[in-house]
């Protein structure tokens, strides 16, 4: 098994280096790929990781697993929209599964910016476990 990783942000809080015609989020999405899988890292707040797939023309019919991470305190945030994402992650998480793929849903302690290290560790680790 090789161990080079393509990490590519499809969507970050800010537009950086040549990505300049893609558009910023608050959130995260990433397409990682190996010699052996690609996987998505989260999909973002609003559906513009997948906008922004398009433009950097990334092939998103090659992802194989798809890992949706959310902290636990986001559901209970004073913002209107924060505290709707945990319903939006569960609908997605069960869109991914009806459709067949495959999919994890990790919750984890305290707020988005809690431990990302971990958090991208765990899905790296579950990605290539499968």
């Amino acid at each position: 098994m090789s161990l080079l990783y393509i990490v590519t942000v499809l969507v970050d809080n800010n537009v950086i280096g040549s990505r300049k015609d893609s558009e910023a989020e608050h959130g995260l999405s990433m397409f990682i790929e190996t010699p052996d899988i690609s996987f998505l890292f989260d999909c973002g707040h609003t559906g513009l990781a997948f906008e922004n797939a398009r433009k950097m023309s990334v092939d998103l019919t090659r992802v194989k697993y798809v890992v949706l991470s959310h902290s636990h305190k986001e559901e209970k945030a004073r913002n209107k929209n924060m505290s709707t994402v945990g319903d939006c992650m569960r609908q997605g998480f069960k869109k991914l599964q009806e459709d067949g793929i495959n999919c994890t849903l990790e919750w984890n302690q305290g707020n988005h910016f809690y431990e990302p290290e971990k958090r991208m560790a765990k899905a790296f680790a579950w990605a290539v476990k499968y």
